[in-house]
């Protein structure tokens, strides 16, 4: 590290005023020849007793002090900010934008929104100052920390006004780079919006763009297909955008590829794939220091453990490994103050942990995803928490709540045209629906999204035509369930996976076969099936899988079913136990006892 030039010693005649001061209380010190004025309000007194000339004189010495001491040396950049601010003070316009600038770069890589946000603002006010145009570029980085902070508004703002100077003054790239920034924020409240940006990045790149440009247009589009629920479509731009990155050698451009494509192949229905991309996604964003992307990878890594949105479809690791990971994301978000990529593990956390059984912290995380995407205005995160809620109530029996949650979730999904979660909310409120017998009601939900005639790949199709095979169970044609069921597991990426791998599956499929009258094979697909739930540990499906199994074992396995039915006791007992507050205790504990009576009944207990 490169020493500092030290300052000259104070004379001794300054040195005894100054002294003075301080025994006044004016001043404190602050080391050796190092004075501060006691309290703000007094430095803004004498500072006020200074002429404007002068004013200007004493922040220009100060500047000018700054850069002759640390010019070269190892400390510059920590006093860019300082430069930015006496220049501007002084009134020396040119050095005032320059540094404040460059501290508003110096801020933003070290994960400082807050301070980025002053520092361009200072620039931009500089370089009116001059009466020079205002850098695209500089907008769009303001923009950049509007954004991460959660401005909307602000964001929207800057992208609009780097659009317009790029446009003005025949830059293209600026003016296709300002095209993505404004999709990507628009992608928080309006698909349909963000999708007309992206068309026309899109169409700026084949023109214009080199082939980093055309990539990244690729993947914006194609994560826009994926949102309009065409993800083979969205498979397809992304995989060009890859080949193109790996041509260039861009490994940024792969790790943001494989993060897309990651998310792709989840929505689409294939966990596997999906978390091979996601891992070289996670290891891509580490090696480049990446914290804005490891962030959303890890976020959406963990969506292959077990969780509501998911839960047809086999889980590819335990729901311990998914949380941790959940966690570092959560950790990375915050650390860079992140809002959005915070909101968005959040709801995630929730979706785990209500199905691990933790519904205290589930809710509590749940309430904190909403909060903080209704703070920022994050549409696309207020719907993913409003579903992880909704599934939450749901389980535990407040179908009130569950429902209240889910409508307006469905609502959102609409005004951002978001096919995945129109999908995904209706699924989840026609199965609420379907519980308060209103049968008729929860089949208008799912008609714009069952067809039989497609097959259901897509994660949130899937959801669809698990909730559709609820509701044909509770209006009796179990037959029709059954073959439902057969069309969903012929839908899976891998055609041999088990039933008893998908615990949802399995019990609607033991629930068809029952009401068939093959409860042999009900028996022997939930005792396969029992195993996967087991490693969970103390989790809802455990105990609903334990009271099917009583209920089957109650005529010739007496002494099992009765000891699958304590279990099932002892789990729910210690769930309600857990819960927040009384009236939600007290609707699950209705639900359960119901639950218990009708397993109890054929045992006589």
């Amino acid at each position: 590290m490169t020493a500092t030039r030290p300052l000259s010693p104070l004379p001794l005649d300054a040195r005894a005023h100054l002294d003075r001061l301080v025994g006044l209380r004016m001043l404190r010190t602050r080391g050796d020849d190092e004075y501060a004025f006691h309290h703000a309000l007094m430095h803004q007194a004498v500072y006020a007793t200074l002429l404007r000339r002068e004013r200007r004189q004493l922040h220009r010495a100060v500047a000018q002090t700054l850069v002759t001491l640390y010019d070269g040396t190892a400390q510059f950049n920590h006093y860019l900010g300082d430069l930015a601010y006496h220049y501007a003070q002084a009134e020396e316009w040119a050095e005032a934008r320059q540094y404040a600038q460059a501290a508003g770069d110096e801020a933003l890589a070290r994960y400082a929104p807050h301070e980025a946000l002053e520092h361009y603002t200072r620039a931009i006010e500089a370089a009116e100052a001059l009466d020079q145009p205002v850098a695209p570029e500089l907008c769009r980085r303001r923009g950049r920390a509007h954004e991460t902070l959660g401005n909307f508004a602000g964001a929207e703002g800057d992208y609009a006004a780097a659009l317009n100077l790029a446009a003005a003054n025949r830059r293209p790239r600026a003016e296709w780079q300002a095209l993505l920034d404004l999709g990507l924020l628009w992608s928080g409240r309006d698909y349909e919006r963000a999708g007309e940006y992206f068309e026309r990045a899109l169409a700026l790149a084949r023109r214009f763009g080199q082939g980093a440009q055309l990539a990244h247009s690729l993947n914006r589009v194609g994560n826009w297909h994926l949102n309009q629920g065409q993800a083979s479509a969205a498979i397809e731009r992304h995989r060009e955008a890859l080949g193109i990155f790996q041509d260039l050698a861009d490994d940024a451009g792969q790790a943001e590829t494989y993060d897309l494509l990651g998310m792709t192949s989840y929505l689409g229905g294939d966990l596997r794939q999906g978390t091979r991309y996601l891992e070289q996604a996670v290891t891509l964003f580490r090696e480049r220091d990446d914290r804005a992307g490891l962030a959303s990878a890890l976020t959406s890594l963990a969506l292959r453990c077990s969780n509501p949105t998911s839960d047809t479809l086999m889980p590819q690791v335990p729901l311990a490994v998914g949380l941790r990971e959940l966690e570092e994301a959560l950790a990375v978000a915050r650390g860079m103050h992140n809002r959005p990529g915070e909101a968005f593990a959040l709801a995630v956390q929730a979706m785990c942990l209500a199905s691990a059984g933790q519904y205290r912290r589930a809710l509590a995380v749940g309430h904190a995803a909403l909060a903080l995407a209704e703070g920022i205005g994050h549409a696309q995160w207020q719907t993913c928490a409003r579903c992880s809620l909704g599934a939450a109530y749901f389980a535990l029996g407040a179908d009130a709540a569950a429902a209240d949650q889910l409508t307006r979730a469905r609502a959102l999904a609409d005004e951002i045209a978001s096919i995945y979660w129109q999908q995904t909310s209706a699924a989840a409120l026609a199965r609420v629906c379907a519980r308060q017998g209103r049968l008729a009601e929860a089949v208008r939900l799912l008609e714009f999204a069952f067809d039989p005639a497609v097959p259901p790949r897509a994660m949130g199709r899937r959801s669809v035509w698990a909730a559709r095979v609820e509701l044909a169970l509770a209006e009796g044609q179990a037959a029709a369930a059954l073959d439902w069921l057969n069309t969903l597991a012929a839908a899976l990426p891998e055609p041999d996976t088990p039933t008893s791998a998908i615990p949802r599956l399995a019990l609607l499929r033991a629930q068809a076969l029952t009401a068939l009258g093959r409860s042999a094979e009900a028996l022997t697909l939930l005792e396969a099936t029992r195993s996967v739930v087991a490693a969970r540990g103390g989790s809802l499906d455990e105990a609903q899988l334990l009271l099917a199994l009583s209920r089957l074992q109650a005529h010739h396995r007496r002494p099992e079913a009765a000891a699958n039915l304590a279990q099932a006791r002892v789990t729910l007992t210690a769930l309600a136990a857990d819960l927040p507050n009384p009236a939600l205790r007290a609707a699950f504990e209705a639900q359960t006892a119901h639950w218990l009576a009708e397993a109890a009944a054929p045992l006589d207990l």
